[in-house]
């Protein structure tokens, strides 16, 4: 049987680059990427035409979720969530003004936002990129305050596996994607569990592929 593809999608405030430590443990499957293009890159996100599991990280998941996913066989999600910022139905959510505060110092002083929210997630010290790309930066955010992805979840009808952070600071990936259906796992880690655990990340990945 053929295996199914690989498709990864990163999450705010870094590139393809994040999946690097996971992806050189499956040297066995074809990958892709999404690339949001917040360091220069040139963005990139189409989907495989070939049946392919799709695994995301933090609000990668939440772009995937509101994608066409229909050659899509299973979700994976690190650190994931459906909603970010908060409202009157999702009050654990992330104010908005944070986020806001976030996009006006962007457009000043990159460098520091970019550090101060990775330090956050439990990359210490931070590695930064040479290059900013502030529009798609604060675009980025201006989709975490507005994007809500909780219908298309309820809607999920495919495998959906949910791994939690049990000291993730970002209280939205803490509850993670909240479906009765998923097989929800809970790792003892912060915010970036595909690096700090990639071996774990990469061979439950593995398994999951092998198993469909």
């Amino acid at each position: 049987m053929t295996r199914p593809l690989l498709y990864f999608a990163h999450g705010w405030s870094y590139d393809q680059s994040f999946w690097q430590p996971v992806i050189k443990n499956l040297a066995e499957f074809s990958c892709h990427y999404e690339e949001a293009g917040y360091f220069g890159a040139s963005p990139s996100c189409k989907l495989p035409q070939s049946p392919y599991i799709a695994i995301g990280h933090s609000a990668g998941v939440m772009n995937l979720l509101k994608r066409d996913l229909s050659r899509c066989v299973g979700l994976i999600s690190f650190n994931g969530f459906a909603r970010f910022s908060s409202d009157i139905s999702y009050p654990e959510g992330i104010t908005a003004r944070v986020l806001e505060r976030m996009m006006t110092k962007l457009s000043q002083n990159p460098e520091d936002v970019i550090s101060s929210f990775r330090r956050l997630c439990g990359e210490d010290p931070p590695a930064l990129p040479a290059h900013f790309n502030q529009e798609r930066l604060i675009a980025g955010l201006q989709h975490l305050i507005d994007e809500d992805a909780r219908l298309s979840l309820q809607g999920w009808d495919k495998l959906l596996v949910n791994i939690v952070g049990s000291t993730d600071p970002l209280l939205p990936s803490q509850k993670g994607l909240q479906h009765p259906c998923s097989l929800q796992e809970i790792w003892q880690g912060g915010h970036l569990l595909p690096q700090t655990h990639s071996t774990r990340a990469a061979r439950l990945i593995r398994d999951i592929a092998n198993d469909l």
